[in-house]
């Protein structure tokens, strides 16, 4: 009676414990994809910066080259 007591006793520990390290492993999950979700996002949002940003500078360049033109057709 004592060692079946002791066999479900363990038996049911065990279940427990598996029962815990899947939830661990879960939840795990879960934070990893939240970080991977925030990371492409992160590197979505640089991406439109750079963007954004190279279109100012090109159009900072069409405005000095434009400011040359007219300098130039002045001084002609």
């Amino acid at each position: 009676l004592l060692a079946s007591n002791l066999k479900l006793i363990s038996d049911g520990a065990l279940v427990l414990g598996i029962g815990l390290v899947t939830k661990a492993i879960a939840t795990k999950t879960v934070a990893v994809y939240a970080d991977v979700a925030a990371t492409a996002a992160n590197v979505k949002a640089s991406k439109e910066k750079v963007i954004a940003d190279a279109a100012e500078a090109a159009a900072a360049v069409k405005t000095a080259q434009a400011q040359i033109a007219n300098s130039q057709a002045t001084l002609q």
